[in-house]
């Protein structure tokens, strides 16, 4: 996924809170790793070009029930 064009992200809605604090989180640590369960706000924060990242489709670490999982690496643009 990559940032889209100055004009699309110009008509996009406003970010929402979930957003906003991941975007600051990510401000503020450089680097976050997050499950899957954040995949909409990730590509929100880098259609926007606010973010890089990489995801990895890895084995969980849960001993209940493992399972392969979304990990999310996200960090501040190298731009910034």
């Amino acid at each position: 996924m990559c940032a889209e064009p100055k004009e699309i992200v110009e008509t996009m809605p406003p970010l929402t809170e979930t957003q906003q604090q991941l975007l600051q989180r990510v401000e503020r640590e450089g680097t976050v790793v997050l499950n899957g369960r954040f995949r909409k706000s990730v590509e929100a924060l880098v259609r926007r070009g606010l973010v890089g990242h990489e995801a990895a489709y890895v084995l969980s670490d849960s001993e209940k029930s493992p399972a392969y999982i979304y990990r999310f690496t996200v960090h501040r643009n190298e731009t910034d």
